[in-house]
C-alpha cells in the first residue's frame, strides 16, 4: 500500500534551493519525487518510485522527467556542493569531503 504523502524535510528543502534549475512545478514535483523514491523505496526504478506515493501522476510522467525533459546535471551538482558548503557538518574538511558524483 503506497505510504508517503509528501516529501521529506530535506527533499523539501532541497526543492526550494534547486527548483529555479526546472522550468515549472511538474518539473519540480517529479525532482522530489525522484529523490525522495532514491532514499524511501524499496525498489528504485521508476514504477517502484511511482508506487510508493499515495497521490500521483502516472508513471510515465516520472520516466518522461529523468529521459526526456532538459535540465543541467551539472549545474545541480555544482549547486549541490556549494549548498553542502555552507553547513558545517557536511563542508569540505581536513578530515575529509564529501564525494562528488563527477568524474
Amino acid at each position: 500500500m503506497p505510504g508517503i504523502v509528501q516529501p521529506p524535510q530535506v527533499i523539501r528543502d532541497a526543492v526550494n534551493e534547486f527548483g529555479d534549475l526546472f522550468m515549472c512545478e511538474p518539473e519540480r514535483r517529479h525532482f522530489a519525487e525522484y529523490l525522495t523514491g532514491l532514499m524511501i523505496a524499496e525498489r528504485k526504478s521508476v514504477s517502484g518510485i511511482n508506487r510508493e506515493f499515495a497521490h500521483t501522476t502516472d508513471q510515465s510522467c516520472l520516466n518522461r522527467f529523468l529521459t526526456a525533459v532538459e535540465w543541467n546535471e551539472g549545474e545541480l551538482n555544482e549547486r549541490r556542493l556549494a549548498w553542502h558548503q555552507r553547513d558545517s557538518s557536511t563542508r569540505y574538511s581536513d578530515r575529509g569531503v564529501i564525494p562528488s558524483t563527477t568524474c
